[in-house]
């Protein structure tokens, strides 16, 4: 399901179907990257909190794409790559939000949103190619923040912050600590963890301090951002130069490659997300939106 593909459409209605089916009202913004020339489509819900035409927003988002591994130079690189984990499990986590958070009590308005064109267009990303990646959560901020009727002060005045998740659904999952996400919202997260008695899976290891996700575009723009994922040991060997990637005996390695298939999710991976989100959220609500 890359970007621009018939299989991500169907992807894309498939999700709409079942949001109206909950009631709710899918929305979609479509464009085109002339750069790459390629049709993109983002998609969002917008679940009404104590005051849905001014108030405060919480975005809790994920991207719905997977990786080209088609067309590239290394034929090592072009296989069928069907992405469970990474590109199935973070939309399927805000499908099963949507159908509780419909009936809470919100106190700001809540938007889930599934972006397009996550993944690099090319293999690797590197600072050479990075405009290639991301292309769905910088349209959404660049286009938001332009809307002066929905953010007439600004994004980050109305939006005031934003829970991404990404590579849900491993039979054994962690979150690891992203040092560019909001220190308030990932110490909430560590709280929110050791209410659920699984506190033991969360910040045990650091990402990269030169890592990148949907998170950021928002962050750019003044949005307080946290990236729950599960990153480190998930590399294959043979996806890193010299075929020596870090290794826990602990988890298993599927990013990028043929092993990211449906066998390797389990019902707990991705209930451990979703019941992360949903008892972090009255702590964001209190802490990033004053509420009583």
């Amino acid at each position: 399901r890359p970007a621009g593909s018939r299989a991500l459409t169907q992807a894309a209605d498939y999700i709409q179907k079942k949001l109206t089916e909950l009631g709710l009202t899918p929305q979609v913004q479509r464009w085109r990257d002339e750069r790459f020339g390629l049709e993109l489509q983002n998609l969002w819900v917008e679940i009404p909190g104590k005051d849905p035409e001014h108030g405060p927003i919480l975005v809790i988002g994920a991207h719905y794409d997977t990786k080209l591994c088609d067309g590239h130079p290394n034929p090592a690189h072009n296989f069928r790559f069907v992405g469970a984990i990474d590109g199935a499990g973070g939309p399927a986590v805000l499908l099963e939000l949507a159908r509780h958070l419909k009936d809470r009590a919100n106190v700001p308005n809540i938007w889930l949103v599934w972006f397009d064109g996550e993944e690099n267009l090319d293999f690797d990303w590197n600072r050479e190619n990075d405009h290639k990646a991301l292309l769905g959560s910088r349209h959404f901020v660049e286009t938001m923040a332009a809307d002066k009727t929905r953010f007439p002060n600004g994004l980050s005045k109305r939006m005031k912050a934003m829970v991404l998740i990404d590579l849900v659904g491993d039979k054994n999952p962690k979150i690891d600590h992203d040092i560019t996400s909001d220190p308030e919202l990932n110490e909430i997260v560590r709280e929110a963890a050791e209410a659920m008695g699984e506190g033991a899976r969360v910040f045990e290891f650091e990402l990269a301090s030169g890592f990148k996700d949907d998170h950021l575009p928002f962050k750019n723009y003044g949005v307080r951002a946290v990236d729950l994922i599960d990153f480190r040991f998930r590399i294959p060997d043979h996806l890193v130069e010299g075929g020596r990637a870090e290794h826990d005996p602990r988890y298993a390695r599927w990013w990028h490659s043929t092993e990211d298939t449906p066998d390797k999710m389990s019902p707990f991976g991705l209930k451990f997300f979703g019941d992360l989100v949903w008892l972090a959220l009255p702590r964001i609500e209190r802490r990033i939106y004053g509420s009583p």
